[in-house]
């Protein structure tokens, strides 16, 4: 199960720097207060940001669906068209800790995903594919879930049960199926063939 502990935003959408302490918080209520324009109330303050933010660094992707480099924070690139954005996420799995690092646009990591495991002691192991794509793939098989899971279990929000009725009979089938982890029977399915193929052949 993931368990989130603090995320740092850099230029992100409209954050400039941000820290998000999830840690032993339980259920977590975000309330917005906008301080550029007080008739919006809690409008634009950012409220969704924080979950772009989580969500484009664990699957460098947005939940609205945005061009890769409109993550960047506008007001950064007016200053210097050098500017980058960074999201860091310390979260935990079955007890262990782990650090993940995206990057867009950056100077020298350009558009960089870094992936790391603590030890008990605080040692920090790199935890990378052949390519920046089964680095991402490696992230998803240790959080345990797809882009399109985590987006219709984990961030829920307005619109959801909307969202989750339009989605096609297959595509509601293939997400029952990723959260009850049928794939298992599969799985041992091919293994128990593959076995058995192999004492037939001895």
């Amino acid at each position: 199960m993931l368990e989130l502990e603090t995320m740092s935003i850099t230029n992100f959408l409209c954050f400039e720097e941000a820290v998000v302490d999830f840690s032993k918080k339980g259920l977590i209520s975000v309330l917005g207060d906008n301080k550029d324009a007080t008739c919006a109330d809690s409008n634009g303050a950012g409220k969704s940001s924080i979950f772009e933010a989580l969500y484009w660094c664990l699957y460098g992707k947005t939940i609205k669906k945005m061009s890769s480099d409109s993550v960047v924070r506008k007001k950064a690139l007016l200053l210097s068209p050098l500017s980058y954005a960074c999201v860091n996420l310390h979260f935990k799995v079955r007890g262990d800790s782990y650090q993940l690092i995206r990057y867009r646009n950056h100077s020298t990591y350009k558009n960089g995903l870094f992936f790391r495991k603590y030890d008990g002691s605080g040692e920090c192991v790199e935890i990378e594919g052949e390519n920046k794509k089964e680095t991402q793939e490696i992230v998803e098989q240790t959080i345990g879930m797809s882009a399109s899971l985590f987006r219709q279990v984990v961030l829920f929000g307005q619109g959801g049960m909307a969202q989750f009725s339009q989605l096609t009979d297959t595509e509601k089938k293939k997400l029952f199926e990723e959260i009850l982890q049928v794939d298992i029977y599969e799985r041992a399915t091919k293994q128990a063939r593959a076995n058995l193929k192999e004492s037939q052949g001895k």
